[in-house]
């Protein structure tokens, strides 16, 4: 039972003591600031001191909480705090009251950039007071704090007693109580004559506008250090406050504390935040200790306590003669001493009453005043309210403004907070409270209402515990409100910056919260464009919106505003009234309709100080700004800021991130992070190392991808000795991978933290190409030594600094004989000095040298050797070294001049073989070029030899070819080539010619030399010779290869013509011939590339004015030269199989047109041109039905085939047959260009064509060519007679329409009626064309009125005789004889048969006589005719011509 209750006890302490440890873990590290400045300042100021903390020592938070002097004490020895920032007065005493660390830091202020760890003390006074010595203090008062206030009393009592002044004896006192701003307003008020405060407050608040350094005068006295500080100061310099630990603190805590106050950067934004330049390590503050001694200041206010003992020990002998002297004494006066005593106790009795009233009442007043509080005095009987001046002060009363009763108090109470002031004042005078303390807001003189801490109790009560009496104080806490509100704003904006909100949500937030604390203020914030220099996308919901419209885009300047100066100057613009303000003059009217009266602006600055934006508070009144306004506006900024900078450094991370990872990604060596053996992250590179995709690499095991004989080496590289963390592991060398190949890799390694765990970072490079290089430069200093090369290695210079044993061997010098020999020992003088100065410009230029040299061995030999000389450079490019590698090719060469001549020379006739003759060739063209002049190329094939060799034998057709070759080559120049390519075949390349004829006498010397018979024992042996010739150079650029084909066509012909002759190679004909390959493939190419179309041409009946179909003309839309018309490439391909593809595409394409025609409604037949080639294809008739069956949807009715008169007349019977089988798909044919061939009456028998195209050619002269008219009237009449269809081309009038309606040809095309056109706009032709309207009425003639017709064109034809010949273009005159004229002769006989009694016909023979004589006049003139003679002329004819037309209609 004991042991169970024991065991209980246990668990219970352990749970205690956990639940303490949790607790202690919870609560945050508690920072005590004294505050000399308002607390709410304060707090602003320090609290990014935490935050600086909290990121050094993340596991733990941190608070700073600001104290007055008793407060800090009383914080300090109830454990409130665990650290404590204070000065260093405050902290010695503090020290000797309680436990206390060693100071941890000491603080370093920032003034104006210059670090500064010691203050003082100033003396100040308003200028012109002539309070700037010591002794012009006497009698006057002196403001301060309180004397525990080291910058603020001690410095300067201690200054001022060395320099014969004791305040506390020499000047009246008036302590304001902390903040120091307090002492200042005193003297400003006129409350004091002079004030004293610590070193850079007096600069602070000028800044904050709160005064002006003008105004104010520093005392100085002789020890005021000069220039040691930018601040005003009047005594010695001590150290900066400390930062200390109170005992019971965490001793691990406490250090890492001190050292994140020591690393805090000067330059980062917390730092900057609270205006110092950190901490550095702690001062010796022995000198503060002195002060406080000298002063006699707490802890050293109290002396010494002695004893007896140590009296007696000190002065032994002379209290032994004092005793004596005493007892003696003692008796004589006892009895005066018995009579005085009575008097002597109530005197002191009075005395001490009195002093102790005194000093009570000092204290009272002193701790009244050091607190700022008001004390009131209320008499409950007759409701009669006494104030203090201090309370009065609170309200910004004079004594005596006030009544002095309760309803006062009750008229200044807030409405909203009557009832809860008065309810609570009922219950503690009713008892239900044994303590009065209550918080409201009292209304001021100027208006505005402070809140007011109040607190008292009853000193006076009547015999029924009624209470008569109450006094108490009232404490001004509109700071403390107001710094809770701002401390609550704060959090709430810190809190949505932590959260991510976005920047406008969260600058809304700000403006809406400034506005709701403070009622009367409108809020703006303004952001700058860097770039532009303007404000804009403000936030400013209370402003009007017209006003917010106006200022968007504004530009900065000096003058601009409040805003625009604010951000100009990046400092506090404070503009009271806008009215009367020079930087509102352009915008006062703008701020009066908005009715804004004043605008404060605050510069948002970065944390390097580049303007951001503004903060700006308006009123609608004028108003000037207090200190917790600077702070505010100054906080809000400060917020904006940092909102800001959150903003950019997310957005800074977010590119850096990328940045980085695409660096990684990139990286040319391999990443792979490793953690526990395992992959969890690698960069493309590694992939491609590992040969893996990245699904096949995460989480593998990285020593899986290693070689198995080097895995334990990078085992113990991913996995280093304890204590390396942060610090690179030696590389390391492996293989990757356990296939044949595998890849050599060299691995660094680092440990890091991935994702909160150790990990190994590896950085892998491919050393594989390295590894092979090593081996190669083993491998090399091998070679050196064993190669069968010489080897000669050289300075810059060109000395011999080694040599290997092959070069001994070859040279016949021992190493030791050629080092620092110059290797032009080696030289055999076969090479001149140009030689050796191409090799060194080659080693200069190139690095290298590489040839042929022939040198010179020890014993005199001269040898060929084929070297190498290479330079070796520096990293700079300077050469170091030479190094030749040489070998002997002595033997090579001889063998090589014999091994050339085999190859160049043919074996049995010893002239030039087919590979001399080509490099000969070639170097003659490029000489002929040079000299401008020709060479001519001969192709010679024996006539008769293969006869010969056949009956003779081999050895007999050797022999005679020997002796030929040996007599051909004896007939040329030197200059000249004769060259035997193989058999009986030789070549002869003829030089320097002047032209070509300069070739015939070579030519004819080498027939007669190949003629001449040749004695081979006792028999003569004959053959000839055949040469084709060609020329070099030609038009068009040829090279060895051509020439030599084109002698070979040559010789041919020279054979067909009978051999034993030349024949001269045709090059303009060859290039004629390659010219149309080179067209025709192109034309291939135009086809496959869609570059053909199809343009239309309409057929009409003229009579009816119908379109009746129309003819698929081909059109080539060049890239290059537009669209071309068939007679530009048609000729190339008739003879061409292409013509067989170009005319199948255009039947489709025909087809495919007349489909989509009638889809629009338009049944419109087409005619397509067929060439003779296509037709006779044996697969035409199939191909036709292959494409019609594609188009389906197309009547083959529609479609006509025309064909040439020669197309037919190549093999009649077939063509008949394919007209027939086409026929029997409903195909029709036309005979196009009919009358120009045979028109032979077999073509009408046998093809059954369904009409018949009369050429253009006669349609176009048949109004002024007789024979083309009756040619025209025998076609027309030829397919009446086999009931042909008739179509006449080329109308290109409306009067050849008309002659052949006449003649009787309905149907007709040309340009009279319409140009071929795109299938596009056929269409809209059709539907709109309508045919000359003389033709619908014209009948045809008959065959007796034909000669009409005939006689009209025969006297056009006369005229235009006449004109030609009367311009000079004609060379006889026509027939000028009225009565040999075949018009004539027309009217004496048909004429006269048919129209001879008519009056017309009379007329006609008139005119046409008068005609004639007109002509013949002008013809036998020898004068050149007036342009009006012919005129005369012409009219003539056209009266002849009237009247001939008029008698045609009569008919």
């Amino acid at each position: 039972m004991l042991n169970f209750s024991r065991m209980i006890r246990i668990a219970l302490s352990l749970w205690l003591c956990t639940l303490c440890w949790l607790a202690t873990a919870a609560e945050p590290v508690r920072i005590g600031v004294l505050a000399y400045r308002p607390k709410a300042q304060t707090l602003a100021q320090w609290q990014p001191l935490a935050q600086a903390l909290k990121q050094a020592i993340p596991e733990r938070d941190f608070r700073v909480e600001a104290y007055s002097f008793p407060e800090l004490e009383a914080a300090v020895a109830r454990k409130q705090v665990d650290f404590v920032l204070t000065n260093p007065g405050h902290f010695v005493l503090i020290s000797h009251q309680q436990k206390l660390s060693a100071p941890l830091a000491t603080l370093v202020n920032d003034v104006n950039g210059t670090p500064s760890a010691s203050f003082g003390g100033v003396v100040f006074s308003l200028r012109g007071r002539g309070l700037d010595t010591p002794e012009r203090l006497h009698g006057k008062t002196v403001a301060f704090t309180s004397t525990m206030s080291l910058g603020g009393y001690q410095m300067q009592a201690l200054a001022l007693r060395e320099a014969g002044l004791d305040l506390k004896r020499d000047t009246l006192w008036l302590t304001t109580g902390a903040p120091h701003d307090k002492v200042v307003q005193a003297v400003l008020s006129g409350r004091a004559d002079a004030g004293l405060v610590r070193t850079g407050l007096l600069e602070e608040l000028a800044g904050e506008g709160r005064l002006r350094l003008e105004d104010i005068e520093v005392m100085h006295l002789p020890d005021t250090p000069d220039g040691q500080l930018p601040w005003l100061t009047t005594t010695e310099l001590y150290p900066e406050w400390p930062f200390v630990a109170l005992a019971g603190v965490d001793a691990a805590l406490a250090k890492r504390v001190a050292v994140a106050l020591l690393q805090l950067p000067h330059d980062a934004p917390l730092t900057r935040a609270m205006g110092i330049h950190g901490f550095t390590i702690p001062a010796d503050y022995g000198s503060i200790e002195h002060l406080l001694l000298t002063l006699r200041m707490p802890p050293f206010d109290r002396g010494p306590a002695f004893t007896l003992s140590d009296i007696w020990a000190r002065y032994a002998l002379s209290v032994v003669l004092g005793a004596l002297g005493l007892l003696v004494i003692a008796g004589l006066l006892f009895r005066l001493w018995l009579t005085n005593r009575s008097l002597a106790i109530e005197r002191q009795r009075v005395l001490m009453h009195s002093q102790a009233l005194r000093d009570s009442e000092f204290r009272w007043q002193c701790a009244l005043e050091g607190t700022g509080d008001g004390m009131w005095d209320w008499d409950l009987q007759d409701n009669r309210v006494e104030y203090s001046r201090g309370w009065l002060d609170m309200l910004g009363y004079a004594p005596g403004e006030l009544p002095a009763h309760y309803q006062a108090w009750l008229d200044l109470l807030h409405p909203q907070d009557r009832t809860a002031a008065l309810a609570g004042l009922a219950a503690y005078l009713d008892g239900h409270h044994g303590h009065y303390q209550l918080e409201f807001r009292l209304r001021s003189k100027q208006g505005d209402y402070k809140w007011i801490l109040s607190r008292g109790m009853v000193v006076s009560r009547g015999p029924d515990d009624q209470p008569l009496r109450m006094i108490g104080t009232h404490t001004d806490i509109s700071e403390r409100h107001l710094a809770e509100r701002h401390e609550q704003f704060r959090s709430r904006v810190l809190d949505l910056l932590a959260r991510g909100e976005p920047l406008p949500a969260l600058l809304m937030t700000v403006v809406h919260e400034v506005e709701q604390m403070h009622p009367a203020m409108l809020c703006s914030i303004l952001l700058l464009n860097s770039q532009t220099g303007c404000l804009g996308q403000g936030i400013a919901p209370s402003l009007p919106a017209f006003y917010n419209a106006a200022v968007e885009g504004l530009k900065i300047g000096p003058d601009v505003g409040s805003c625009g100066a604010a951000a100009h100057s990046g400092q506090r613009v404070v503009v009271a009234d806008i009215a009367h303000h020079p930087n509102w003059a352009p915008y006062a009217e703008l701020a009066c309709q908005a009715g804004l009266a004043a605008c404060w602006s605050q510069p948002i600055l970065s944390a390097d100080g580049q303007v951001l934006g503004t903060f700006a508070i308006y009123h609608r009144q004028p108003h000037t700004p207090t200190a917790a306004d600077i702070v505010l506006i100054e906080q809000c900024a400060r917020l904006v800021s940092l909102a800001i900078e959150r903003r950019q450094a997310e957005a800074q991370l977010a590119e850096s991130e990328t940045r980085y990872r695409s660096l990684i990604e990139l990286a040319h060596e391999g990443i792979v992070v490793v953690q526990d053996g395992r992959i969890c992250y690698c960069n493309p590179t590694m992939e491609h190392m590992a040969n893996a995709g990245p699904a096949g690499l995460y989480g593998q095991g990285f020593l899986a991808l290693v070689h198995a004989d080097d895995q334990r080496q990078v085992a113990r590289q991913l996995h280093p000795l304890p204590g390396s963390s942060g610090h690179g592991v030696p590389r390391c060398q492996f293989r990757l991978g356990n296939g044949e190949s595998p890849r050599w890799i060299e691995m660094s390694s680092t440990p890091i933290n991935w994702q909160g765990r150790p990990a190994m970072l590896n950085s892998l490079s491919d050393i594989s190409e390295r590894r092979r290089t090593e081996q190669q430069l083993q491998l090399a200093a091998s070679v050196f030594v064993h190669a069968r090369e010489g080897i000669m290695i050289t300075d810059a210079e060109g000395n011999i600094i080694d040599v290997n044993d092959t070069f001994t061997r070859i040279t016949g010098y021992s190493r030791d004989e050629a080092l620092g020999q110059n290797p032009r020992m080696l030289r055999s003088g076969r090479h001149d000095r140009e030689f050796y100065a191409a090799m060194w410009r080659s080693l200069l230029d190139k690095g290298h040298w590489y040839g042929e040299i022939w040198n010179q061995r020890k014993n005199g030999e001269i040898f060929a050797e084929m070297q190498t000389i290479s330079a070796v450079c520096d990293e700079d490019g300077h050469t170091r070294h030479y190094v030749a590698l040489f070998s002997d090719i002595t033997l090579i060469k001889a063998h090589e001049q014999q091994l050339e001549h085999i190859a160049h020379y043919d074996a049995l006739t010893g002239l030039p073989n087919r590979v001399l003759l080509a490099d000969r060739l070639q170097q003659a063209m490029s000489q002929t070029q040079r000299r401008s002049q020709r060479l001519a190329v001969v192709y010679l094939d024996l006539d008769g030899f293969k006869a010969i060799n056949d009956r003779h034998g081999h050895d007999i057709g050797d022999q005679l070819l020997m002796q030929l070759a040996r007599r051909m080559r004896d007939t040329l120049r030197d200059s000249d080539t004769l060259a035997r390519l193989g058999g009986d075949e030789f070549v002869a390349v003829l030089m320097d010619l002047d032209d070509t004829q300069a070739s015939a006498p070579a030519l004819t010397r080498l027939l007669a030399a190949a003629a001449q018979p040749v004695m081979l024992g006792n028999q003569p042996l004959q053959v000839s010779a055949s040469l084709g010739v060609t020329f070099y150079p030609q038009e068009g650029e040829v090279d060895a290869d051509q020439l030599m084909r084109q002698a070979d066509q040559a010789m041919y012909q020279a054979k067909l013509a009978g051999k034993n002759r030349y024949h001269l190679f045709d090059a303009a004909h060859d290039h004629h011939i390659k010219g149309q390959h080179e067209s025709l493939d192109r034309i291939r190419r135009a086809l496959q590339a869609g570059e053909f179309v199809l343009h239309y041409q309409p057929k009409v009946n003229m009579r009816r004015g119908e379109v009746i179909g129309a003819e698929a003309l081909l059109r080539w839309q060049h890239p290059d030269k537009g669209l071309l018309p068939p007679a530009a490439f048609l000729p190339l391909v008739d003879a061409h199989p292409l013509a067989v593809d170009l005319g199948e595409w255009v039947i489709d394409q025909a087809l495919t047109q007349m489909s989509l025609w009638q889809a629009q409604g338009l049944i419109l037949p087409v005619s397509v041109n067929i060439g003779a080639r296509q037709l006779q294809q044996a697969r035409f008739v199939s191909r036709l039905r292959e494409i019609l069956d594609s188009h389906a949807e197309v009547d083959p009715e529609h479609l006509e085939l025309e064909i040439l008169e020669t197309s037919a007349l190549e093999d009649l019977a077939e063509v008949a047959q394919v007209i027939a089988a086409c026929r029997a798909m409903g195909v029709k044919f036309a005979l196009d260009d009919f009358g120009t061939g045979y028109s032979s009456l077999t073509y009408l028998k046998h093809l059954q064509v369904a009409r018949l195209k009369i050429d253009q050619s006669f349609v176009r002269d048949m109004l002024d060519d007789p024979d083309d008219l009756a040619i025209l009237s025998g076609v027309i009449g030829l397919a009446a007679a086999f009931r042909r269809d008739v179509i006449a081309e080329g109308v290109e009038t409306a009067e050849h329409g008309a002659m052949l309606l006449q003649l009787g040809c309905e149907e007709a095309q040309g340009y009279g009626i319409a140009r071929p056109m795109p299938a596009s706009k056929l269409p809209a032709w059709a539907a709109h064309w309508q045919g000359d309207p003389n033709w619908r009425n014209l009948p045809a003639l008959n065959r007796d009125d034909l000669p009409l017709l005939f006689a009209r064109t025969e006297l056009r034809a006369w005229m235009t005789a006449v004109t030609l010949y009367l311009r000079g273009e004609r060379a006889s005159a026509p027939t000028l004889d009225e009565a040999h004229s075949r018009f004539a002769h027309w009217l004496a006989n048909e004429g006269a048969r048919r129209h001879g009694a008519e009056p017309l016909f009379i007329h006609l023979c008139e005119v046409h006589a008068e005609l004639h004589a007109f002509g013949r006049q002008l013809c036998q003139a020898s004068a050149q005719p007036a342009p009006g003679e012919l005129g005369q002329l012409h009219q003539r004819g056209e009266v002849v011509l009237a009247t001939l037309r008029q008698l045609a209609r009569n008919v």
